[in-house]
């Protein structure tokens, strides 16, 4: 498997989380992508699922799934997100890190 970096970005609060998705070696960005939404798709068929939808207004966000669809969901589909949310070194492009004077 090969790892694949998920940054999740929240632009009301201005933060974000990084995570790893671990992939076949074969599956491109694209393909985890189609692979997520295919995977939220079977899981909001579900009880659970339908439950999930139901307490957030019929919306079922990159959070949510991260929070609530189980592993063995994802791993049928080749891949799995790490649970932890991987530390990143945020660099501002704008920002001068040596000034010649």
């Amino acid at each position: 498997m090969k790892a694949i970096p998920l940054i999740v970005t929240d632009i009301v609060n201005n933060s974000y989380q990084c995570y790893k998705v671990m992939a076949d070696e074969d599956m491109t960005e694209l393909d985890v992508i189609t692979a997520i939404k295919k995977v939220i798709k079977e899981f909001c068929e579900t009880e659970t699922g339908k439950d999930t939808l139901k307490e957030n207004s019929g919306y079922f966000t990159i959070d949510d799934f991260i929070n609530c669809v189980p592993d063995a969901y994802c791993l049928k589909c080749g891949f799995y997100i790490l649970s932890e949310d991987t530390p990143v070194i945020q660099v501002d492009s704008n920002e001068i890190l040596y000034e010649d004077k």
